[in-house]
């Protein structure tokens, strides 16, 4: 019964588009009924966890900060307090989520693995129905998913399982890619050969681009962690045509193309005009609008943001000020308004420079190093495969999506952390029993 419930846990994380299939006036989505209904199963079923005194450390800076935070932006005291108390839940949900697993990081990896499967597999399905035009035999969205524009109906048929568009299917699946990716290289057997190769096709079916992003990000950090390419100028050569082939590849594909090229004129205009705002596609638009925002608002609040939560405040008193008159602008077409298009903008503006520096120490201090001395350790391959893929999905989430609660980054925070603990503690077991046995 336990396994059942803590294998749900995992799922209704990726469920945060699932809604009440009837309207009660607002959207209400499931996942806020499961997450109290297992705080209460898991208190009642856990004993004493331990905290450890790093644990506390860490703790007591993000609340002393976020005191501050607060303090110098009382008049956002609403929207301060409805971020800190989800982000509160979605916390306390996390933690006891991964200790009702007793802290077995090798099986909640397991278990997640078969959670980015089914998803695989409801891509799958979906990009056959789609092209064979049968495409309601795979609408989620009766079970009550909201799908976004479902992309997956038209051409080019871009899958996206339940997920509400095709880059939360990509986010979902990075944190596995590294472990899908060393499996070509014989480094484990966690998963088959094949699913391997159907992860990666699934991602490349998403034509995302944050989906070529995560692929090439993984492909390098696994290259440059393992081999020395001083040693192997050979193999440096190779890789780096390898990836500029790729690149071109993603490059040209016509979604992408006019993405990034949009993007780029904008970026680097001296003179930013009415058309030129007019002309953007809708990603280039959100990018650059809510960059301008960002920045204008951290040369008025550097060191500790506007308030947690008060982007959207922010963004209404600078959209006017920061862009020349637009269509955007007149028929009030605010994209990312709530979260900024990025969590890097998003930190920024809200928690300023502490609060970004924190996180990138964050993300630096507890991202394992790849265990060259101890690749016949099939377990530390595994913590470092799953901590360095949350890695690239960080990194991923800092240049795009900037919500606070979605898509279980509590949970993902929370994985970084005590798998780099654990990858300590085992590490040092592993030397010891070296050191006996020799």
């Amino acid at each position: 019964m336990k396994n059942l419930i803590c294998k749900l846990g995992l799922f209704f994380i990726f469920f945060d588009n699932m809604y009440l299939p009837f309207d009660i006036g607002f959207d209400f989505k499931l996942i806020y009924i499961f997450m109290l209904l297992f705080i209460v199963y898991a208190t009642s079923i856990i004993g004493r966890v331990n905290i450890k005194k790093e644990d506390l450390q860490i703790l007591t800076f993000v609340l002393f900060f976020l005191m501050i935070n607060l303090f110098v932006n009382i008049s956002g005291i609403v929207l301060f307090m409805k971020q800190f108390i989800g982000i509160s839940i979605a916390f306390i949900y996390s933690f006891l989520f991964i200790a009702v697993y007793k802290f077995d990081f090798k099986k909640i990896i397991e278990d997640y693995i078969l959670v980015i499967k089914i998803a695989i597999i409801g891509g799958l399905l979906q990009f056959i129905f789609a092209k064979l035009g049968k495409h309601y035999l795979v609408d989620f969205s009766v079970l009550g998913f909201d799908l976004g524009n479902n992309e997956y109906k038209k051409y080019p048929f871009r899958v996206h399982s339940w997920f509400q568009e095709p880059s939360f299917l990509v986010y979902a699946i990075t944190p596995i890619l590294l472990i899908v990716i060393t499996r070509f290289f014989g480094l484990h057997r966690k998963v088959s050969f094949f699913i391997s190769v159907l992860t990666i096709f699934v991602v490349f079916l998403s034509m995302s681009s944050i989906g070529f992003i995560s692929i090439l990000l993984s492909v390098g950090l696994f290259l440059i962690s393992k081999y020395s390419f001083v040693k192997k100028p050979i193999f440096l050569v190779s890789i780096s045509i390898a990836v500029i082939i790729v690149s071109l590849f993603v490059y040209n594909l016509p979604k992408v193309k006019t993405r990034v090229d949009d993007t780029i004129n904008i970026l680097t205009s001296d003179q930013i005009t009415t058309e030129q705002i007019d002309d953007l596609n809708f990603s280039s638009y959100a990018l650059f609008s809510n960059f301008k925002v960002a920045m204008a608002s951290f040369k008025e609040d550097p060191i500790f943001g506007c308030g947690l939560g008060n982007y959207e405040l922010r963004y209404d008193e600078l959209i006017d000020e920061v862009l020349p008159p637009n269509k955007f602008i007149k028929y009030k077409i605010w994209l990312n308004r709530g979260e900024a298009n990025s969590f890097f903008f998003r930190f920024l503006t809200e928690t300023g420079l502490i609060g970004i520096l924190f996180y990138f120490w964050f993300l630096y201090h507890y991202r394992i190093r790849f265990p060259k001395n101890y690749q016949d350790n099939k377990e530390l391959i595994l913590l470092w495969c799953f901590n360095n893929g949350l890695f690239i999905l960080f990194i991923l989430r800092l240049l795009r999506n900037g919500h606070y609660i979605h898509l279980g980054i509590e949970f993902m925070w929370i994985m970084y952390y005590l798998t780099s603990l654990q990858y300590k503690i085992k590490r040092r077991e592993y030397q010891e029993k070296l050191s006996i046995n020799t």
